[in-house]
Order: structure tokens, then C-alpha cells, then sequence
């Protein structure tokens, strides 16, 4: 289906863009809401709805030629103004090492063939586990209760270690995408790319509860239910880091324990 291959893309620019610019908003609770009750209500019912709601606002067949869509609908993500403002830096800072990496990756047919040896491989279901990360610690199966509520399928993740590993394959390749390098001729993140990261860290801007609930309705759209990214944070985190950019050291999302209080 075309428009939900489009809408796809389009929220996940978004969430993108509050990570490294990931962000969307929700329907319910107080932008900056801290930790707390709900964490399952983001891939239920308000959070589709809101996701429904925004993305039909998105004239998806103009989009590549006018991403500034994307831009006005800043204001509905439940982020602070200090976060819009970090989410846009971000974002068209980061661009051309975003782009550089995710068009080398795609058109690369090793990168795509070695995930399928971990997901699609005979043994995959032996390996995949569910639940977050190296199991346990951290829900990603929640969804909001009452009489008669389905529990949803867990999403399956590979173990801490597949995971490594993976990147240990696949971080390479990143490098010699990456425009930036530092002086032995590795790729590196930008020193403005990673410059223009930290407001989205020191702001909290992945605390939102708005946000996040609209992020995690966006991942579960097809799928297993998503509610908390945290566990696939220090991923990226560590991926940064090898990168030569800690500015995404303190990155936490809701509802992690560690987002300041509203």
C-alpha cells in the first residue's frame, strides 16, 4: 500500500528527527510528563488516533519536494518551543550525514543480506527472543489493559550480543559513508552534526510524553507493540560514541525513570 509506505517514511523522519530528531506527539498527557503510569498507552488507542490524525495533514505525494510539511506540523508534537527549536537544528544539521548513510546502506545488498542471516535464518526463531533487548528490564509489549483487552504479541529482539555483533559488521561500512573523518581518514558524525545533538539530550526533548506516545504508535503501526525505546538506546549510544560524538550520552526517552519530573 503506497500512502502507508509514505506515511511510514514520513513518521519515521519524524521520529528520527527527536532522536536525532525523534518526535511526534500524542494525544494524551503533558508535553515533559516524567516517568509514570501509562507507558502502555502509547501504541493504544490515542496515540493512533493522534498519528492518524497528524499524518492526514501530510500531502504525501509533494512531500519529497516540500519537506517544510513536516516542519508545520512542529507545533502538535508536544515538544517545548526549546525542543522545536533543537529538533529543526538537528535535524538540518545532520541531513547530509543521514542521508549519505542510509542511501550507502540501502543501496548496499551486503548490509541487507547480513540482517536477514540473523532474522531469517533457519534458526532465527531460536535467536530471537522476546521482549527488549537481552531480555527482561523494560517493556515493549505493553498496551493499555481493561475488561476483554487482547494482550499483544512482545517484540522479538535478538540477543545483546547479535545485536553487537551487527554492529560490529555494519559500522565499517557507516564509516566510509560518513563525509566527515577525523585525521587517521575514519568516518566520524560531523562535529557539527554532533554539536547540534546535545539541545535534543540537555533539553529532555525524548521525555515528552506526547511525543513519545505518538513515536511508539508509529512503530507498532504493523506490528508487535512498541512502548519504550530505552533498551535500544544504548545502541545507538554506543554506536555514537564509536563515532566520536558523546553528546547523545545522557540520551534517555519516556518512560524511562531518569526523565525529569514535569
Amino acid at each position: 500500500m503506497p500512502r502507508r509506505g509514505a506515511a511510514r517514511r514520513a513518521g519515521g523522519a519524524l521520529a528520527g528527527a527527536a532522536l536525532a530528531s525523534a518526535a511526534l506527539a500524542g494525544a494524551r498527557g503533558d508535553a515533559g510528563a516524567g516517568a509514570g503510569a501509562g507507558a502502555g498507552e502509547g501504541a493504544g488507542g490515542g496515540g493512533k488516533a493522534a498519528l492518524d490524525a497528524l499524518l492526514a495533514q501530510v500531502d504525501f505525494p509533494t512531500l519529497s519536494t516540500d519537506p517544510s510539511q513536516l516542519i508545520a506540523l512542529l507545533p502538535q508534537l508536544g515538544l517545548s518551543q526549546a525542543c522545536q527549536g533543537a529538533v529543526i537544528g538537528a535535524g538540518a544539521t545532520c541531513l547530509p550525514d543521514i542521508q549519505s548513510v542510509a542511501t550507502g546502506l540501502i543501496q548496499d545488498p551486503t548490509v541487507g543480506t547480513l540482517i536477514a542471516s540473523y532474522t531469517n535464518s533457519p534458526d532465527a526463531e531460536a535467536r530471537l527472543q522476546p521482549g527488549p533487548p537481552g531480555g527482561g528490564g523494560g517493556s515493549n509489549s505493553s498496551a493499555p489493559g481493561g475488561d476483554g483487552a487482547a494482550t499483544p504479541s512482545p517484540l522479538p529482539a535478538l540477543p545483546d550480543s547479535a545485536i553487537e555483533s551487527l554492529i560490529d559488521q555494519i559500522l565499517p561500512k557507516v564509516r566510509e559513508l560518513l563525509p566527515a573523518k577525523d585525521p587517521e581518514g575514519a568516518g566520524m558524525v560531523s562535529r557539527a552534526c554532533c554539536e547540534a545533538l546535545a539541545p535534543v539530550v540537555t533539553n529532555a526533548c525524548l521525555c515528552s510524553r506526547r511525543t513519545m506516545e505518538l513515536v511508539y504508535a508509529l512503530l507498532s503501526q504493523d506490528g508487535p507493540q512498541v512502548t519504550d525505546l530505552n533498551p535500544f538506546l544504548k545502541f545507538f549510544v554506543q554506536v555514537m560514541d564509536r563515532l566520536e560524538c558523546r553528546a547523545a550520552d545522557a540520551l534517555v526517552a519516556w518512560p524511562s525513570a531518569q526523565c525529569p519530573a514535569s
